[in-house]
């Protein structure tokens, strides 16, 4: 399952986030934004240390009145901007 940027607010445990390659755009982060799906994937791990954008979610939801309120982060995808191996 894949995850669409816009369709949910919270996220399965089994749907792949996507993470997109930037280190190579040159343009306006706003402009490339908008754009995400015209960016490559990344395709490995993310390494350590790397520079990254990560777009997420928060939900919070009682289970009953008067409970303890739950809390979900969901990560709805990332965007690399830099690695420890590839110098600007």
């Amino acid at each position: 399952m894949t995850l669409s940027r816009f369709n949910i607010l919270s996220v399965l445990i089994n749907v792949v986030v996507p993470v997109y390659d930037a280190r190579a755009v040159s343009t306006n982060f706003s402009e490339v934004v908008v754009n995400l799906d015209e960016l490559e994937r990344f395709k490995r791990d993310v390494p350590v240390g790397s520079c990254v954008v990560v777009a997420y979610t928060i939900n919070t939801w009682n289970k009953s009145a008067g409970g303890l309120k739950n809390v979900s982060f969901n990560i709805r995808w990332a965007m690399v901007l830099g690695t420890p191996d590839r110098k600007f």
